[in-house]
């Protein structure tokens, strides 16, 4: 949480600067303008990733389930998280999975097949979530008078796509293996079942 706190902050103070010291004049040189407009569309971008969340965990969980062709992580874009190092900067990217009421950023239950379907759904609608949210974020941009969107919200939209593609990235990583987990865990629970 730190790192995403920090980096909307330092994104904001940068906003904030480069419009005081370059582009005052487009602002009547009032820095308290800057500084409200600025954080205004940064709310306006978060409470748009939070209604699209909302929206998307209040529909039925057999829409997300790893049977659908589209939650598919093929070789190639495997081979590209690799490329990335994703494995290396993961784990310090903020997981909001708690605030869904699942957290995915452990696996609690690994030998349960019930669990590891869920988890498999709750991080399907998080790559949904995320994906809406940077679409959907660019409305932030019609917050302000057009002729702010190369001063303000264009930068607010720009920082907000960038810390929803990395969640992305990481649940669409997760996913291969928390499948080839539950496929284990089923088989597991077959064959105790088997047995006793």
């Amino acid at each position: 949480m730190v790192l995403y706190l920090s980096i909307i902050f330092i994104a904001m103070f940068i906003i904030i600067l480069c419009n005081c010291l370059f582009g005052g004049y487009a602002f009547d040189y009032n820095v308290l303008w800057v500084i409200l407009a600025t954080t205004m569309c940064v709310i306006v971008e978060i409470a748009i990733q939070g209604l699209f969340a909302f929206l998307i965990h209040s529909l039925p969980d057999k829409m997300f389930g790893n049977d659908k062709k589209c939650f598919q992580v093929s070789k190639r874009e495997r081979k590209f998280y690799d490329k990335i190092k994703i494995k290396s900067w993961k784990d310090k990217v903020f997981e909001l999975g708690a605030l869904g009421g699942f957290r995915k950023n452990k696996i609690k239950e690994p030998n349960s097949p019930e669990y590891l379907k869920q988890f498999i759904v709750e991080s399907n609608k998080g790559i949904v979530i995320h994906i809406f949210g940077m679409i959907m974020g660019c409305f932030v941009m019609f917050v302000l008078p057009l002729k702010y969107i190369l001063r303000i919200t264009l930068w607010v939209y720009i920082v907000g796509f960038f810390l929803s593609l990395l969640p992305v990235f990481i649940l669409r990583y997760n996913i291969p293996k928390l499948q080839a987990g539950y496929e284990r865990a089923l088989r597991t629970q077959k064959k105790d079942s088997i047995v006793k």
